[in-house]
Parts: structure tokens; C-alpha cells; sequence
């Protein structure tokens, strides 16, 4: 069962969705990347390798079951090292209740997902980059969604690959702390002058730069407990709280002031 659409949105990007994440294919003149292997449900290599003739590596942007789910049908990934004890590496019947939370869909079935992963994963590091022939991919480290979460810049067409490690519920729920965002985000401000478009990997590819400097914000405030601290409710966690003041009416809890960028977290990442 392949479920996949795609859509070529730049001369070299192709968006590939997958239910409710994406995953892009990244073509250079000579080789091309995959970020990301989504959900894992139908063989997406087999549908991959039919958009390129060029050979492929595959990258995941963090650890996260619905971005690297789908890895298994590959024999190697580059993931940041920092995320490599997050890393599910599990059968595909194991995958099953993460994969309904996740898509809300009850008709999964274990013989359409992707196989356990047996390759080897090889770890990237910031600064790293990666030459595609004629488009040139550098790794920005932005930990605090995970330990190893990363960016990609797209650096002759000026485009930053935020994936999850930023967004309008940018959400601390696994090692990483809101501190560490602090950090990561006013790194990324180096690198404020070289992209003007942001992809992400949820609720839409495209978004407005200039929101990471609200999510920096809501971290700064957390950080100094005079943040909103407004209880959610969130996926399967008990306890969440919001940095910023958001309408419960919502299924996105889109903030009231109109801003988009902000922080969901756990009691236990607020330091």
C-alpha cells in the first residue's frame, strides 16, 4: 500500500506527505537527500526512487517516530548523534499504537509498514556540510524538541528546512530543556541573513519568516517563570503547559494575540 503524494515546490525540492508529515527530496546535479522518512506506513523507497534517477542519503532532521518510522528501507541514516538514544528502532507491530495516535486512523495493518531498521545509522554534527552538486545543504544544531533536533540551509537557494525544532507549538517533551532552546535559537539568529523562506514538516511546508524570534521569546520567558505556564490539553501527555496564552477552542491552540510562534512543554522541561 503506498498512501504517498507529492509535489515539486522548488526547481530541486519535491514534498513528499505522508497522512500528516512531510518528508522532502532534495536533488543536487549529482545526488540527492531525503530529510526525513515519515510514518513508515507503505514502501516509500520503492516511491522515492520513482521521482529520481539520482542515488540517494537519507537524513533524519530528529529521532521522533513520525519522522524516522519509515527508515527500515534503507540500510544506512544520518541522525544527529545527540538523538541516537531516542532513536525507536523497533519491530513493526511495536509501531502500531504510535502510528494510530498519530494519524487517527484504526485500519493500520503490520504488513504494510516498513520493515525493523538493521542498517546503520551515521551521525552528523552542526556546521556539517553536504554537497549535492550545485545545491549545498549545511546542518544548523537546534536542540530543545530533541537533544539532536536540526535544521538544514538550503544555501545557493536561501532556504532554511526548520522541520519541527520550530513552530507555533514548538514542544519540549523528550531530553531537551527550555535553556537549551534559548541557546539554539539565538544561534540560529547567525544565521538570520542567509535564507528568506522557512519549510517546515507540519501543517503546511511554507511559513512566514520571523516567528523563531517569538518562539525565542516564549523560551526566554519560561526560563524566567513570566511565562503564560497556561495547563493544555496535548497528545497522550498528562500534564502540558503553554507559554503563551492560546484558544482552548482551537484544535491547533493558535495564540490569542495573533503571534505564531510559541512553546508547549512539560513541567519537567521548564528549566
Amino acid at each position: 500500500m503506498n498512501h504517498f503524494t507529492h509535489e515539486r515546490v522548488t526547481h530541486n525540492v519535491t514534498k513528499i506527505e505522508d497522512y500528516n508529515v512531510y518528508t522532502l527530496l532534495i536533488e543536487g546535479e549529482d545526488r540527492a537527500v531525503l530529510l526525513d522518512t515519515g510514518l513508515g506506513i507503505g514502501n516509500l523507497r520503492e516511491y522515492v526512487e520513482k521521482l529520481t534517477d539520482k542515488p540517494i542519503t537519507v537524513y533524519l532532521t530528529h529521532a521522533h517516530g513520525d519522522h524516522t518510522f519509515g527508515v527500515g528501507w534503507w540500510d544506512e541514516a544520518y541522525l544527529n548523534e545527540d538523538d541516537f538514544h531516542l532513536f525507536q528502532n523497533v519491530e513493526p507491530k511495536d509501531r502500531i499504537a504510535s502510528i494510530k495516535r498519530l494519524t487517527g486512523k484504526d485500519d493500520i495493518k503490520v504488513e504494510d509498514l516498513a520493515p525493523k531498521f538493521t542498517g546503520k545509522l551515521i551521525p552528523y554534527h552542526d556546521g556539517d556540510i553536504i554537497d549535492l552538486g550545485g545545491t549545498t545543504l549545511e546542518v544548523v544544531e537546534i536542540p530543545g524538541h530533541t537533544p539532536g533536533c536540526s535544521m538544514f540551509l538550503m544555501k545557493e537557494d536561501r532556504i532554511m528546512i526548520y522541520g519541527d525544532a520550530v513552530g507555533r507549538k514548538s514542544g519540549l517533551w523528550s531530553d531537551g530543556t527550555a535553556s537549551q532552546l534559548v541557546a539554539a535559537l539565538e544561534h540560529l539568529q547567525e544565521y538570520d541573513d542567509q535564507y528568506d523562506r522557512i519549510f517546515r514538516f507540519h501543517h503546511g511546508l511554507e511559513w512566514p519568516k520571523g516567528f523563531d524570534k517569538e518562539v525565542l521569546e516564549c523560551a526566554r520567558n519560561i526560563v524566567n517563570h513570566t511565562d503564560a505556564h497556561m495547563r493544555v490539553p496535548f497528545s497522550n501527555f498528562e500534564e502540558v503547559y503553554s507559554a503563551s496564552i492560546v484558544d482552548l477552542n482551537d484544535p491547533e491552540l493558535s495564540r490569542v494575540d495573533g503571534k505564531i510562534g510559541n512553546v508547549l512543554y512539560l513541567p519537567k522541561n521548564a528549566k
